[in-house]
């Protein structure tokens, strides 16, 4: 079944994106969007592709959703996870504790999605073994959590988990890994060129940022940028798009105010 919002959140946002990849017809989008008069409270053009919708209340939300009511004009809707969960990072969970147990612990803090224990692979006498850490990563279903939270007495430090960049070692660039590549042809992580064996260049360049180091290093200028993107999208709760238009400054492409503009005045001239 499709997600929908089941809790009260802030704001109730769904993504309208281009059901075969095609750009959305703005002015057909905008007419569909007036026909359901107040019930949207803003739209916000991401790309040519897709566009963010801010519903009035959670059942119109779902309503578009589950009832699709923009795929006559080829545009599916969906909920994005970053919009109706927030992931957090909590230290210092004793091991002994189990992952049910834990969760009947959490459920104080707000409604629980998911639930992850980090592990790691330490070597002994027998082997590689692999033991809980004191690390947990919790999705809540909420789009906000306090920096801290208070169950049963205790102070839980909540600290947003930020993912890391995906890297793809196949086409030397971030966003996705080598397994979902669309790229044919593999590049050198060391030069950037279409090397079939060990890299003979002597000098190291960068496929991505072009600096002496090779693909993917700490010192890249282009990992720490998409590191920073990846950080607004989280704490911002935007799409890739936005988040990478915040980080570089630029304003929002077009709102519904914008477009209700445009919209009448076409409806005039014509």
């Amino acid at each position: 079944p499709p997600e929908i919002y089941n809790e009260d959140y802030e704001n109730y946002i769904v993504y309208g994106r281009s059901i075969n990849e095609q750009p959305i017809k703005k002015f057909t989008f905008l007419k569909k969007i007036f026909e359901m008069e107040k019930q949207i409270t803003n739209i916000v053009q991401i790309n040519t592709r897709t566009y963010k919708i801010i519903c009035l209340n959670k059942e119109v939300a779902n309503n578009l959703v589950l009832q699709q009511p923009l795929e006559v004009i080829g545009v599916k809707c969906s909920i994005p996870f970053i919009n109706k969960y927030t992931t957090v990072i909590i230290n210092q969970v004793e091991t002994e504790i189990s992952d049910d147990d834990l969760k009947l612990v959490l459920e104080k803090i707000s409604k629980i999605h998911s639930l992850y224990r980090f592990t790691k692979t330490i070597n002994d006498e027998n082997g590689p073994k692999i033991i809980k850490t004191q690390t947990v990563k919790v999705s809540f279903e909420t789009d906000y959590l306090p920096n801290y939270a208070y169950v049963a007495g205790m102070r839980l430090q909540l600290k947003q988990y930020i993912p890391n960049v995906k890297k793809c070692f196949k086409c030397c660039s971030f966003g996705h890994i080598d397994k979902f590549c669309r790229k044919n042809a593999k590049k050198c992580n060391f030069c950037g060129g279409l090397c079939t064996e060990k890299c003979q260049k002597e000098k190291l360049t960068c496929p991505s940022c072009e600096e002496a180091h090779p693909f993917a290093s700490k010192e890249c200028l282009t990992l720490e940028r998409e590191g920073l993107i990846q950080t607004i999208m989280v704490m911002k709760k935007l799409s890739y798009p936005e988040a990478r238009s915040e980080y570089y400054g630029k304003r929002t492409i077009l709102t519904y105010h914008h477009m209700e503009r445009r919209f009448m005045f076409r409806n005039f001239r014509n």
